[in-house]
């Protein structure tokens, strides 16, 4: 990790975005999804393709965000409990430890507001 850089997310998704977007440069397997729910809260998913199943991510997990996610207060752990129940679900809190989780397939969804996100694993 850069000498600059935190280990943490950022509460900010727009800081979060660029800066995963700069480490996986122009991968071309490297997926980005931004998607707004709720009237007002805004994610981000990432993961890269080939890896992750793209129906499962529309269905498993940003269906999921825009059919199930109704309150105004969310949190990370509301959306574990409450919104996700596809494949295996941990807060991510360490970036650098994400990214790994990320490259060894996992899909990482971040929030807006939150310095911490959700990694998912999904099943083949």
């Amino acid at each position: 990790m850069d000498q600059g850089q935190s280990d943490e997310f950022s509460m900010m998704l727009p800081v979060n975005l660029a800066r995963i977007e700069a480490i996986m440069g122009q991968n071309s397997d490297f997926i980005t999804r931004e998607v707004a729910f709720a009237n007002r809260h805004r994610a981000a998913i990432f993961y890269l393709d080939g890896m992750v199943d793209k129906h499962t991510v529309q269905q498993s997990i940003i269906s999921a965000l825009l059919d199930r996610c109704c309150a105004d207060d969310i949190s990370v752990s509301y959306i574990m409990s409450s919104v996700l129940d596809a494949g295996e679900l941990s807060e991510a809190t360490s970036f650098e430890a994400s990214m790994e989780q990320l490259l060894s397939g996992s899909l990482l969804l971040l929030l807006e507001g939150f310095s911490s996100g959700i990694l998912i694993s999904l099943p083949d």
